[in-house]
């Protein structure tokens, strides 16, 4: 269940920051960091849910229990790639 939350987290810490992003009349310095603090924010919650499953591995949970919590987790890497503001 940690991992789900973590996936789902992830994902949603990432729309809400780049629509107020979107929606912002900050100076672009200000825009990037923010932009910046959650990429690593929603990478660092995808990265949990793979860890999740690493542990589980290493004690002694069988492949079924662990393997759907590391295919989730480097899949939402996979999906989460950074994109830059164009100005």
């Amino acid at each position: 269940m940690a991992g789900v939350a973590a996936i789902a987290l992830s994902f949603a810490i990432r729309l809400l920051v780049t629509t107020r992003i979107a929606e912002s009349v900050e100076s672009d310095s200000a825009m990037q960091q923010r932009l910046f603090g959650s990429y690593i924010v929603s990478l660092a919650l995808a990265e949990a849910t793979a860890i999740f499953g690493l542990v589980l591995a290493f004690t002694g949970a069988p492949l079924s229990g662990y393997l759907p919590f590391i295919i989730a987790g480097f899949g939402a890497l996979l999906l989460q790639p950074p994109t830059f503001l164009r100005s």
